[in-house]
């Protein structure tokens, strides 16, 4: 079995177990389209995939808007356009990659090495944020109202325990590093 081939049973089977953990979340908190529908031709595997199993998502109230297949456009970049997490803009190239803009470079990055990957280190990263109810949990949120910097580290390193091969939350991890006074530390998530 060649890695591709490999790769896509992982990227299955995550996604299987995925799909099962968001069907078992409180009622309200994810939106799933069901399965199926016409994927536009030319969409790269990966996503692909994805879209015929899980055709739209509206993840943690919205946090994580995915499109439908009738939804994704292609953009300037020769990427496909596929929603947003945060705000954020999320596109998937020919490779599969997921990129998202990053407003701090106003670019876009790699955040994730396939859509699958991507989307269950996403939703992982996400309930960080979240109780077993739903609802925020107690140590989330700063005196200001933004995230902690502790949660904000174990988001992006529940994103990367499930794409080690992303750099978009490697660069993340590292200015969170950085910004603490960690050089060495965030030189080594940059290095990677």
């Amino acid at each position: 079995m060649k890695r591709s081939e490999r790769q896509r049973d992982a990227d299955a089977t995550m996604l299987d177990h995925l799909i099962e953990r968001l069907d078992d979340a409180p009622p309200g908190t994810h939106e799933v389209g069901p399965p199926g529908g016409t994927v536009p031709a030319g969409v790269p595997d990966g996503l692909s995939d994805l879209l015929r199993r899980m055709n739209g998502a509206q993840l943690f109230f919205e946090q994580i808007d995915l499109w439908s297949a009738d939804k994704i456009i292609q953009d300037g970049h020769g990427r496909w356009a596929i929603g947003a997490i945060d705000g954020e803009e999320l596109a998937v190239d020919h490779g599969s990659r997921v990129w998202r803009h990053d407003p701090d470079l106003d670019d876009a990055i790699i955040d994730g090495s396939s859509p699958v990957r991507w989307l269950v280190g996403a939703v992982e990263a996400c309930g960080e944020l979240y109780d077993g109810d739903g609802e925020f949990s107690d140590d989330v949120f700063d005196d200001d109202g933004e995230i902690t910097e502790a949660v904000a580290e174990r988001m992006v390193r529940a994103q990367l325990r499930r794409d080690q091969e992303a750099p978009g939350p490697r660069w993340r991890l590292a200015r969170l590093l950085a910004a603490r006074g960690e050089s060495a530390q965030a030189r080594d998530e940059l290095g990677q």
